[in-house]
Formats: C-alpha cells, structure tokens, sequence
C-alpha cells in the first residue's frame, strides 16, 4: 500500500503544510498522546518539498523519527556549559536547510534552546531567532 492510500489527508493535514511552507520563525505543533503529532511528522517528511533535518533530544525518540539527537547535529556535549565553544554548521550544510524540526520539544532544555540559537545566529551571521532558519516544534 502507497503512502497516499494510507493516509487520507484531512483538511487539517494541508493547512498545516501550507503553513510549514511559508514559515518564518517557529511554529509549535501540540497535541496530547495519540492524536497525530508523529503521523503529521511523517507526512511531513513524505509530502513537504523542503530540506528538512529532523531531531530530537533522545536517541530513541530520533530513531523513532528517522532522524538524529539535537547534540550530534549540533555537535554539542551531553554536559553542555555555557562557556563551550559554539561550532559552526558548515555553510554547505547550512545552505541546504530549509527547515529544522525538533520532536519532543518539551523534553528539551532552556539553555539548550539558547545554545541552538547561538550557533544558527553564528553559522548563519544572522540576529534573527535561529539564524532566520524556520524552526518546527512539535510535542505535548
């Protein structure tokens, strides 16, 4: 069975990706258990025509979602301090980002938000929140 006959998307599904393709900034994606923040991850993934890095503050939930921990993206300590280096995304990398998604995201730290912040701010020399690059959160 195709990923179409699957899921039939609602009129809820394509509001939602309209207005994923046209963020700026961040837009957060809540929902009690069950009903359907990591299903609309997938459609996300299958059906969005941007380049998305997925991550998520757990190796199980990354490997849930078919992505990576937001510290090995990052690469970030597990012990993070706010004295550390910040690392630069390589600007190859960088230019092929269209779209951030961090599952999970109430299990995510203040200062590691901070940290995220700094180092697209510097990656991308830009003041903007998250360096301008639009961010998807998504959790409970």
């Amino acid at each position: 069975m195709s990923f179409e006959e699957t899921y039939i998307l609602k009129e809820e599904h394509h509001y939602l990706l309209d207005k994923i393709e046209k963020l700026k900034g961040v837009l957060f994606l809540t929902g009690k258990a069950g009903t359907g923040k990591t299903t609309m991850l997938r459609i996300i993934q299958r059906l969005l025509d941007r380049n998305l890095i997925i991550l998520a503050p757990t190796g199980i939930a990354a490997v849930q979602i078919k992505g990576q921990t937001i510290h090995s993206f990052f690469k970030i300590a597990p012990n993070l301090v706010s004295t550390q280096d910040y690392k630069k995304i390589p600007e190859k990398m960088l230019a092929k980002i269209d779209l951030i998604v961090i599952d999970e995201i109430s299990m995510v730290r203040s200062d590691l938000l901070d940290h995220i912040d700094k180092i697209l701010k510097i990656s991308t020399r830009s003041s903007e929140a998250f360096g301008g690059i639009p961010m998807l959160w998504i959790g409970d």
